[in-house]
């Protein structure tokens, strides 16, 4: 420890240190002649530091300039630009949105109708930063006990909102509502204080965070109308749309409409211009109606806006084989034999006028079967089958010791449990009919298969013959 006060020496003058503090032979702390402070290690004050300043009530005051080289930071939380504005209403506080007073220049009062043309921004929660101060009185916050009150200049801050004007998303604009000291989201031409990174949507006032960019908003001039969400009874638009949802009665448009998420309209829909949808289109409802897929892009259709639409199949076949082994019923009585035919002169209750049959003829006194069986592709744009009957097949005995049976197999390879070998051997004898299996309960898999098992049996001196098959389904598209 040096205490040392400044000697002569011939010639010139030596000026000690008036404080020196070491710890070995490190210096800690250290006052020079001139009063030069250096502090080795961390400066802990329990007050405050007044800076040409007599007294301060802040921990730092400071009356001069301030240089830094390196970040001046306003702390978590703080981040925003205000500036100290004088307040003509006193009840001013944190995130009401205010406008310039008439009656007292330079003064602010709480904005108190829609699209205020004196708009003039909001009142900060708690500045980073504020300008415009009176030192010593500064304490980043509003006080309710003097008329200043910091104006956000920059950055984000929460602001009071009311869904007077609708459901306030990301992105839309703000600007004052009816409500005082509240904001709503702008939908027309006029003056906004920035615009909304959080969303409302709740029945009385609440709050959300804006980033502060004060401007006149002008859609109507705009080469684009641009919004998250359009809500009207009538909108006419000379140029373009650009928004995430619309939703109105009527729309009209000579420019391009380009909505990124859904458009609703339920009146007309007149575009002169282009029409861009990245997402779907939706004629009706998701029920009933008609969906252009923004992905796939090809039409689906749902409900009752379904077509119906027909798969015939004719003997033989095609994707079809005839074989006696196929199940234990037949593979130990198969004494017969299978041919083709034409038949001619069918009654009205078939619809074709001719038609080709397959023939099961038995060499035995006893009943003799043969399978036919048939892959039948899934189309594409199946989405169910149609009513409570989807299939149909035109059959034919001449004698009770002829029978028909059929089993179907869905996408995966279950056995639909209703149509397990189910007996459709026509009712009355020498004549064409249409026998229906009833519905159908299994997987069906578009682009996949069904497989249908005919079991043709009769026995000497019966005939059993089998026809065409129509299947009917409800497309997608």
């Amino acid at each position: 420890i040096g205490l040392n006060a400044p000697s002569t020496v011939s010639g010139y003058t030596n000026y000690a240190d008036l404080l020196n503090l070491q710890w070995g032979n490190s210096v800690k702390f250290r006052v020079d002649y001139a009063g030069n402070t250096t502090i080795a290690g961390q400066l802990t004050i329990a007050g405050k530091i007044c800076i040409e300043l007599t007294s301060c009530s802040n921990s730092l005051g400071v009356s001069g300039n301030i240089a830094a080289t390196g970040t001046i930071t306003g702390g978590v939380a703080s981040p925003d630009y205000a500036e100290e504005i004088t307040a003509s209403d006193l009840s001013i506080s944190a995130g009401d949105v205010v406008a310039m007073d008439p009656n007292n220049p330079g003064q602010i009062v709480k904005s108190s109708m829609a699209y205020d043309p004196n708009l003039l921004g909001v009142i900060s929660t708690h500045p980073g930063f504020i300008t415009n101060a009176i030192p010593g009185t500064v304490n980043g916050t509003t006080n309710p006990n003097t008329n200043q009150r910091p104006l956000a200049l920059a950055g984000r801050v929460p602001v009071k909102v009311s869904t007077q004007n609708g459901p306030i998303n990301v992105g839309d604009y703000l600007t004052s509502s009816s409500i005082p000291g509240v904001a709503m989201k702008a939908t027309q031409a006029g003056p906004v204080i920035g615009r909304a990174m959080s969303s409302y949507n709740g029945t009385a006032v609440g709050s959300v965070i804006v980033y502060i960019a004060p401007e006149y908003y002008n859609p109507s001039n705009s080469q684009t109308l641009q919004a998250n969400n359009i809500i009207a009874n009538m909108l006419t638009v000379n140029s373009a749309i650009n928004a995430s949802s619309i939703n109105n009665s009527n729309l009209l448009t000579t420019g391009t409409l380009d909505v990124i998420g859904s458009a609703a309209v339920g009146g007309s829909l007149t575009i002169n211009g282009g029409l861009t949808v990245e997402g779907n289109v939706l004629f009706g409802s998701t029920i009933n109606g008609i969906i252009i897929d923004g992905v796939t892009h090809q039409l689906r259709l749902s409900g009752t806006a379904r077509n119906i639409k027909n798969i015939t199949l004719n003997p033989s076949y095609a994707g079809s084989i005839v074989s006696s082994s196929i199940d234990s019923a037949c593979s130990s009585s198969n004494n017969g034999s299978m041919s083709t035919g034409i038949a001619t002169n069918l009654p009205t209750t078939i619809s074709n006028t001719t038609m080709n049959y397959y023939q099961w003829n038995s060499s035995a006194t006893t009943s003799q079967c043969s399978d036919i069986v048939i892959q039948v592709p899934i189309p594409t744009n199946f989405s169910a089958w149609s009513g409570t009957d989807p299939i149909s097949i035109s059959d034919f005995v001449n004698s009770n010791q002829a029978k028909v049976n059929i089993m179907v197999q869905d996408s995966t390879g279950k056995i639909e449990p209703n149509v397990n070998y189910l007996n459709i051997t026509p009712s009355s004898l020498n004549n064409w009919t249409s026998e229906n299996i009833g519905s159908l309960s299994g997987t069906y898999k578009p682009g996949g298969v069904m497989t249908i098992y005919l079991r043709i049996s009769s026995a000497t001196g019966a005939t059993a013959r089998l026809g065409t098959i129509n299947l009917s389904y409800l497309s997608s598209f």
